[in-house]
């Protein structure tokens, strides 16, 4: 036997079958046991989709890392078909401060927990290093900028770290 029931998230009509018990078992007292175990069920009000349902196997949600976060970045520049120099700059921007995370270790922590002072430190080691004028810091802030803007937009990340970094 069959059965199908409208999933309350996704609207859909979802099928499912029945083997065992309700339709092999003719003994009028198990359909009594079964029926009161459904009403019992209903009573206490159980839904099945609640997300306080011990019987609803829990899924861990995998956040995005750093690594993973940009990777997505890069992937959807590229498809939007920027030019190539445009391209390279945002991918250079990027290089950097995965090179920076990862000569911290951070490269696969999750990009939520990036901060302000994270990209600070990354945009000055970078500037004493490469020497830099405070054009190109400020080209390479406004780069990641607009990569942390990309991955609010997809609700990645709740707020853009780089938004008050000084130029």
């Amino acid at each position: 036997m069959e059965y199908y029931y409208r999933h309350p998230v996704t609207s859909a009509c979802t099928r499912f079958k029945v083997y065992e018990d309700i339709n092999r078992n003719k003994s009028v007292s198990y359909e009594k046991l079964l029926v009161d175990a459904v009403n019992n069920f209903l009573k206490e009000e159980c839904n099945p989709f609640a997300e306080d349902n011990p019987y609803k196997p829990k899924v861990e949600v995998v956040g995005y890392t750093m690594h993973r976060a940009l990777l997505l970045f890069l992937a959807e520049w590229k498809e939007r078909g920027i030019d190539t120099e445009s391209y390279q700059k945002y991918n250079q921007a990027v290089g950097i401060l995965e090179q920076w995370l990862i000569s911290k270790g951070m490269q696969f922590i999750p990009v939520a927990d990036i901060t302000q002072q994270h990209l600070e430190t990354c945009l000055r080691h970078c500037k004493l290093q490469n020497k830099w004028s405070n054009r190109t810091y400020n080209n390479y802030k406004g780069f990641l900028f607009n990569c942390f803007i990309y991955l609010m937009k997809k609700t990645i990340i709740g707020s853009n770290p780089c938004a008050d970094i000084k130029g």
